[in-house]
């Protein structure tokens, strides 16, 4: 049994960890049986981070090593009827989603004062307010190395809708990522886009995502599909 450990569920989100969410879903694409553990410390996190999943006696880290290493296990190609063209773009979406929207996520949650009390109230509300202050201080160093650190607010927001604009631009009419089956770039794609148009959050990544028909459309789907839940309810 694969046994997946990652963040708990929080404000009714599958998983309010863009990451977290991508590795169940793949995990629910493929029906591969898995059990989950919740992760309340990254001390025995192999990379130092959630999620990660034990696999036959081996503890794999990051979301796309583990889905790698479960695909080459079990013999899994969810792109299988891709172009090498198509697994291109899917590719170029992926990182594009995990190598900057993210952080313009992370900062829009972790950093913006109008959504830090949330952050700190669902994630660390148990921990002491230094300690709390100090892991906030942490996104912010991830967010300066990555780059968009340097940037005002108001230009990360820009970068990143025009990611979310992109994301629209190609989804287009198509029911699925990359045409009518779902493939596996829906894994990363819906795990953003829910999170990006779910939660509490106020965020004018948020508007930009939900100004987008196709994509509101889009997480209905996967959630009804794969999580057996509506958006309305959560």
């Amino acid at each position: 049994m694969i046994v997946l450990h990652q963040f708990d569920s929080v404000y009714g989100l599958p998983n309010a960890s863009p990451f977290c969410m991508k590795l169940e879903g793949f995990l629910r694409m493929t029906g591969l049986p898995y059990r989950i553990e919740s992760v309340h410390d990254l001390a025995s996190a192999p990379k130092g981070k959630a999620p990660f999943v034990d696999l036959d006696g081996e503890r794999i880290g990051d979301s796309e090593l583990a889905m790698r290493a479960l695909e080459r296990r079990h013999g899994i190609d969810l792109d299988r009827d891709l172009s090498p063209a198509e697994r291109a773009v899917a590719q170029a979406f992926r990182v594009m989603l995990e190598e900057r929207t993210y952080f313009a996520l992370l900062h829009e949650r972790w950093i913006e004062e109008r959504n830090w009390p949330l952050v700190r109230d669902g994630y660390l509300g148990d921990l002491p307010a230094p300690v709390q202050d100090a892991i906030r201080d942490g996104c912010r160093v991830r967010i300066a190395a990555q780059g968009l650190g340097a940037h005002t607010p108001e230009e990360i927001q820009e970068l990143a809708i025009s990611d979310i604009d992109a994301l629209a631009a190609w989804l287009d009419r198509k029911p699925y990522f990359m045409g009518d089956a779902p493939t596996r770039a829906d894994c990363t794609v819906h795990a953003f886009v829910c999170n990006l148009l779910g939660g509490p959050f106020v965020t004018p990544l948020r508007d930009a995502a939900q100004g987008h028909v196709n994509l509101v459309a889009y997480n209905d789907r996967m959630l009804e599909r794969y999580w057996g839940r509506s958006a309305a309810a959560g």
